[in-house]
């Protein structure tokens, strides 16, 4: 599930389009979250928004299969201090 099919889910066009922006900032936190391994946050913060479990679940799914290649694994273990920054150079 990507991010503008669960903000279209919610059915919140009557709250506005400044409101739907912020629902896409949220979501791309959520999906850093995702990215980095903190899973519980990323629950969280969708949760806090008002989305269901179910539709929690699928697009942590989706963002999990979106960054599952070797170059996302080795920029996760930089972000998350696993690898010194000294020995990139």
């Amino acid at each position: 599930m990507i991010k503008d099919e669960l903000i279209k889910q919610q059915k919140i066009e009557h709250l506005g389009k400044s409101y739907i922006e912020t629902l896409s900032v949220y979501l791309d936190i959520v999906e850093h979250y995702i990215f980095i391994g903190n899973l519980k946050k990323a629950t969280t913060i969708m949760r806090n928004l008002g989305f269901k479990e179910k539709n929690c679940r699928s697009f942590i799914k989706t963002i999990i299969k979106k960054y599952d290649d070797d170059d996302s694994k080795y920029l996760k273990m930089i972000m998350n201090n696993q690898i010194k920054r000294k020995l990139l150079n």
